[in-house]
């Protein structure tokens, strides 16, 4: 499961809560 938050391919909120959060910004 892909995240566009991230837009990186094996990013999920599982795999790094704390990478989408800075993703995001």
């Amino acid at each position: 499961m892909v995240l566009p938050s991230t837009g990186l391919p094996g990013r999920t909120v599982e795999s790094a809560p704390e990478t989408l959060d800075h993703r995001d910004e």
